[in-house]
Order: structure tokens, then C-alpha cells, then sequence
């Protein structure tokens, strides 16, 4: 999405509120830590025990059941591990995208303050330019 320059070309760059990146980071991995990640270990410890039904069955169609069950619960429970595993990258990576915005933002400017204060030491050692209007309006030397 283009950025608004103030009148210069638009610049297809990607801003990045951190606050906003830092905040979103916190609460994934709050909610994580204190909701999902508890609430899958309930999870595996209820239905990680196996098929509770039928196992002195003999009937085909009981083992049959039991089969497609106990292949339910190992896609479900493989699904709930993935998804707390999403979580976690999602905040690990907010993390380090904010970090890394916030240290270049801080670099930035760090060297736009060095760009101004070397800017400012050049400029004092330059000798005044001479008042036309003062001197009689002789033209000034060439400098070049």
C-alpha cells in the first residue's frame, strides 16, 4: 500500500505501529501461557489415555469404531500441539519484529542526530558570507 510522502513520490514501504506490534506480542503470549496452554494439557491428559470404550470387544464393528476414534483423538491432539506451537511463533515473532523495527528506528536516528550535529560543526567553520548591502555592494569572490 503506498505511503504518503507529503507531495513526493509515494514509496511502497511497510510502517509499523510497535506499540501497537509489542501490545499484540504481550497478549498472544499471555493468552497462551495462561489459557491454551493449560486448557491442552487438560486436553492430553483426558483423551491422551486412548480409546476408552470397547476393549474386550470383539465385534468388527466396535474395533472398527475404536479405530476411527482413537485416529480422531491423535489428529485432534496433533492439532491442539500445533496450534500452541502457532501461538508461541506468532509472539516469539512479533517479538523479534518489534525489537528489530525499534532498534533500526533507534539507529536511524541515532544517525540522523550525528548527520545533524556533523551538518552543524561544517557549517560553523564556514566564514560569513559578506553583506552586499554593507560593503559598498562589491560581488563576492569566486569560490569555485
Amino acid at each position: 500500500m503506498p505511503v504518503d510522502q507529503g507531495g513526493a513520490p509515494p514509496s511502497r514501504g511497510i510502517r509499523v505501529e510497535l506499540d501497537g506490534l509489542t501490545d499484540f506480542a504481550g497478549q498472544v503470549r499471555a493468552e497462551t501461557d495462561s489459557n491454551l496452554r493449560p486448557r491442552a494439557h487438560e486436553a492430553v491428559n483426558q483423551f491422551g489415555q486412548g480409546v476408552p470404550f470397547g476393549e474386550r470387544a470383539i465385534a468388527p464393528g466396535v474395533q472398527v469404531a475404536q479405530e476411527i476414534y482413537r485416529q480422531s483423538l491423535v489428529s485432534a491432539l496433533d492439532a491442539l500441539d500445533a496450534y500452541v506451537a502457532a501461538a508461541d511463533a506468532m509472539a516469539t515473532a512479533a517479538e523479534t519484529v518489534a525489537k528489530r523495527y525499534g532498534a533500526t528506528d533507534a539507529m536511524a536516528a541515532a544517525n540522523a542526530d550525528l548527520v545533524s550535529r556533523e551538518l552543524a560543526r561544517a557549517l560553523n567553520r564556514v566564514p560569513p558570507v559578506p553583506d552586499t548591502a554593507t560593503d559598498g555592494g562589491a560581488a563576492p569572490e569566486e569560490v569555485w
